[in-house]
């Protein structure tokens, strides 16, 4: 969970200036002077704002309609074959999302909206968020006694929202100091801290965490998981 938020959170500010400069320098086709110095023009920086913003909607759509469709599956099976697959299933949908905004950011010729296709629709038909933080909840659950789950759900509160302000601190000096101003550098960074979060997972997290779940050997993973009748036992 840590690496996941930092992963987020060191790249939350300049993300949003990625998509600013992406939509002035691609979908405007203003010069590297003009976008560099945007608050210079009023004019300017009002439509490229118009374009980020129509983005942003279209974007959230493709990023969490899927996730919201999804949690009906994911929390009945994740309690019958543990949490730690869909958890991984959502870290992979953001390394892909934030590899392609590695792409993106290298690709002078791809418009805004290219990193809904490319980014955020893979990301969320993966589980996204929603996977993410259920199952970890879930497996911290799963794992405590009932006199420790209180204080150990504290604990995992407390470790990623204590990402918020020293990511944003970190991500602001490494992209001054470091990465020299780059989008690319920085996205590279999140999908690393991604990639280990992803290896962690698999090597560290248990399969199953309680006795009734069972394992995945012989089963059909998709007819299982999209399996109406789970979806009405857990309405």
């Amino acid at each position: 969970m840590w690496l996941y938020m930092m992963a987020y959170m060191v790249t939350s500010v300049v993300e949003q200036a990625f998509f600013v400069y992406k939509s002035c320098r691609v979908d405007h086709g203003y010069s590297e002077e003009i976008c560099s110095n945007l608050n210079d023009n009023e004019t300017i920086k009002s439509a490229v704002q118009v374009t980020v913003s129509d983005f942003h909607q279209w974007n959230n759509i493709a990023g969490h309609v899927v996730p919201i469709i999804l949690a009906l599956f994911f929390g009945n099976w994740s309690d019958r074959h543990g949490r730690k697959l869909p958890m991984i299933m959502g870290l992979i949908g953001k390394f892909i999302y934030s590899f392609m905004i590695v792409v993106n950011s290298m690709m002078d010729t791809w418009n805004l909206n290219t990193v809904v296709y490319t980014a955020s629709l893979p990301m969320g038909m993966l589980g996204g968020d929603v996977a993410i933080f259920g199952s970890c909840f879930a497996y911290i659950s799963d794992i405590s006694s009932v006199q420790q789950r209180t204080l150990r759900i504290t604990i995992l509160d407390v470790v990623y929202l204590s990402t918020m302000p020293t990511g944003v601190a970190l991500g602001s000096y490494l992209y001054t100091n470091v990465a020299n101003s780059s989008f690319t550098i920085m996205f590279i960074i999140n999908t690393s801290l991604l990639a280990l979060a992803i290896l962690y997972s698999l090597i560290k997290l248990k399969w199953q965490t309680l006795p009734r779940q069972q394992s995945l050997l012989g089963t059909n993973l998709l007819m299982d998981f999209f399996d109406k009748k789970h979806v009405v036992a857990t309405m």
